[in-house]
């Protein structure tokens, strides 16, 4: 009835329901309407009487978009219609993607989950949605008052990079949804300043364990409204010294005593999972979920090129891609952003005099530098000021740019794991990504071990490790 109201409100002669294809009863005019499927039919020009438009064919096939949308959509998963809404307003997304199909469910039942799947698959979202979901339910219906210096959700992260993305993605939905994060991480606000922060109410708070273990330790902070503790990029985390602070942070946490409380809730989130860590698992996320989608994979709409380099070649090869770049740039085939990935430091200056001597616009990123002056400068790699990005492992994780369409690793990476997160950097959220490799005499077995398994569409960790076996 309300399609049908709205059918004669516009002209129509009939019900889209008894009519699929509909006619047309005004002369020639102008109309601009929003209809009941919520999107607008902008200045259609209907010509004569009863004859069936494209502009109408179009309507409806908008509706049946909307409809097969919220059939597959985040609503089909349990998500609330606000939530839905957010996630439309925030980032125009709709349909979750296959880790956030099977990672929200396990999550918002509220067992301890451990999350793996590939870069770029939308995994901080996967646990973000049913948490925040979570802490507006325990407002609604049990009608908790949020508290300064007690937040609902720890989220733990190795890098101030990670952080720094989390966060923003954690702002963007909270002017929807009606939350406070804060950030307890280095480089953004000092020590002062995060204990002010924490003074008003706030709901979630993403930092280091050594950050929050210092505020706990002088009553910035309180642990008796925690109910999630995420630890995102969960192996980059777990060293001795996470190990100590975890210990230290968990002793503070209240005991589950009865069912008064509810319990705490685990959740470990990473592209990598490496086998050495399963103990801290066990010891932590005792009788955990393993959710995992394509987990120690690539993207599959990345291409990886793999080339031998003698002496002085890397650098002529370099600037070879630079300007491949360049050309597709201006034929209007590609984005021009590039991140350069190099083992130590000393490279990365070397690389960045190289080219800026060259006239190339670069940004250096590294650990000696600033945080302030990190974040600075990935700003004006995201503003287009510079478009080469030069950097060691620092920046391949949390550096999240979808218009980044090459990778080079000047450097070629130590390890499985440093390759796919560095790879990781491109061929996101399903935009596609190039990655090339530089590969000189120490690394071809390393190099030969991981185009192998990539070929085979191995877990490439598994499959790495076999080899060195035999």
């Amino acid at each position: 009835m309300k399609a049908q109201k709205h059918c004669k409100q516009v002209g129509f002669l009939c019900s889209c329901v008894r009519y699929p294809l509909l006619h047309i009863t005004y002369n020639r005019r102008e109309k601009s309407q929003v209809n009941p499927f919520g999107f607008r039919q902008e200045k259609l020009l209907f010509v004569t009487r009863r004859r069936t438009t494209n502009a109408v064919m179009m309507t409806l096939s908008k509706s049946k978009q909307i409809v097969q949308a919220d059939e597959t959509g985040f609503q089909s998963l349990g998500v609330c219609e606000a939530t839905c809404k957010a996630l439309l307003d925030a980032f125009n997304i709709q349909i979750p993607t296959s880790i956030q199909r099977k990672a929200i469910p396990a999550i918002s039942g509220g067992a301890n989950v451990i999350v793996g799947a590939v870069t770029g698959s939308g995994k901080s979202l996967a646990y973000l949605i049913p948490i925040i979901e979570k802490l507006k339910l325990q407002e609604e219906l049990q009608g908790f008052v949020r508290r300064p210096k007690k937040p609902r959700a720890i989220v733990f992260v190795p890098t101030r990079e990670l952080g720094e993305q989390l966060l923003r993605v954690l702002k963007a939905l909270s002017h929807h949804l009606k939350f406070r994060a804060v950030s307890l991480l280095g480089g953004r606000l000092s020590f002062v300043q995060q204990k002010k922060a924490l003074e008003t109410f706030v709901d979630i708070v993403v930092c280091s364990p050594s950050r929050l273990l210092k505020h706990a330790n002088v009553g910035n902070i309180y642990f008796g409204d925690v109910r999630y503790v995420v630890m995102d990029e969960v192996d980059a985390l777990l060293g001795d010294d996470f190990v100590q602070d975890l210990d230290a942070i968990l002793a503070k946490l209240p005991k589950n005593i009865g069912e008064e409380r509810e319990k705490t809730q685990f959740i470990a989130v990473g592209a990598t999972h490496p086998k050495q860590i399963v103990a801290i698992y066990e010891k932590y996320f005792p009788n955990a979920k393993h959710v995992n989608d394509r987990l120690h994979t690539l993207p599959a709409n990345t291409k990886h090129v793999f080339m031998n380099i003698k002496g002085d070649e890397a650098t002529q090869e370099l600037i070879s891609l630079l300007q491949e770049m360049e050309e597709k740039k201006k034929l209007g085939k590609g984005s021009n952003h590039v991140i350069i990935f190099c083992n130590t430091v000393a490279s990365c200056r070397f690389v960045e005099h190289y080219l800026s001597e060259r006239g190339y616009q670069t940004v250096n990123y590294h650990g000696e530098i600033p945080p302030k002056k990190r974040t600075a400068l990935f700003s004006e790699f995201l503003t287009n000021e510079r478009v080469i990005l030069i950097c060691t492992d620092v920046g391949a994780r949390g550096l999240d740019d979808l218009s980044v369409k090459l990778v080079v690793n000047f450097e070629f990476p130590t390890s499985v794991v440093d390759y796919i997160h560095r790879a990781g950097r491109t061929g996101r959220a399903g935009n596609a990504g190039k990655v090339v490799n530089f590969v000189r005499k120490k690394d071809i077995s390393l190099a030969e071990a991981i185009r192998a398994g990539m070929s085979q569409h191995k877990d490439l960790l598994e499959y790495t490790a076999q080899l060195r076996r035999k």
